[in-house]
């Protein structure tokens, strides 16, 4: 999807992607900032003002941006950082929607992007994007996606080790765009057929699939290891252990190679 870029890439404007969307067309009501703290937080704010389903923030720069488990997110320069606000119906449980918003941005990325339990999005194992999901109320969910582009020079030392990005695309309003179809194709299979209607294109994409792993419930506890063998409709994760198949529901696990 992505080019390498030769020269600064165009600013993101709301009336710019517009008539780039085709999926998402008349379905997303795009706002742009420059800064914010957070985009997820903003966004839960504006539910609470009435902000209808499809509402996106996006923001050049966030100050207080936040991944998994309460850790922060390094935004660098050339990131990509937007929240995305989605109703679903109201017999539709939320499970594994987590890893359905992974497989969207993977596949609107690159064909080589791969997915790691429950929603980090991988190239050559090395992370380019993260996914971050809130509940706002009444079955609204804040979708929270954060993309590497260009380089990742300006992370932290630590994550530069295993972060990665994108080539800069030369139209961020196109890739942007891009990402919004894709994202609204797949919200609009799991509202009807749950994460069961995915499964087997998630299951194409898994990274660690057959390869040996360590799951930490918390920091310092003793890992539970195994082999990946994928997840099941619910998305679970299924690990195979020396006393058996387990099934892995909580998020809230680091999952590393062995």
């Amino acid at each position: 999807m992505t080019v390498a870029n030769t020269t600064a890439p165009q600013p993101i404007q709301a009336e710019t992607v517009a008539p780039l969307l085709g999926a998402a067309a008349g379905r997303i009501d795009l706002h742009v900032v420059a800064e914010c703290d957070s985009t997820n937080l903003q966004l839960q704010y504006m539910a609470k003002a009435g902000a209808a389903s499809g509402t996106v923030l996006l923001a050049e720069r966030q100050t207080a941006g936040r991944g998994r488990r309460g850790r922060h997110w390094h935004q660098g320069s050339h990131s990509l950082a937007f929240s995305l606000l989605w109703r679903l119906p109201d017999d539709r449980a939320p499970t594994g929607l987590s890893l359905a918003i992974g497989l969207a941005v993977a596949e609107a990325l690159h064909a080589d992007a791969r997915l790691k339990w429950p929603n980090d999005i991988l190239l050559n194992d090395r992370k380019i994007a993260g996914i971050l999901i809130e509940s706002a109320a009444a079955q609204r969910y804040i979708i929270g996606i954060g993309i590497n582009l260009g380089d990742t020079d300006d992370l932290p030392t630590e994550l530069q080790h295993t972060a990665t990005a994108l080539d800069a695309p030369t139209d961020n309003n196109a890739l942007l765009a891009h990402l919004l179809d894709q994202l609204v194709l797949i919200l609009d299979t799991f509202s009807v057929q749950g994460f069961a209607g995915l499964q087997a294109r998630w299951q194409a994409r898994h990274a660690y699939q057959d390869r040996a792993v360590n799951l930490l419930f918390s920091e310092g506890s003793t890992p539970l290891q195994g082999l990946c063998r994928g997840v099941d409709s619910q998305g679970e994760l299924l690990l195979e252990t020396p006393t058996g198949m387990q099934s892995i529901s909580s998020g809230e696990v680091s999952l590393r190679l062995q």
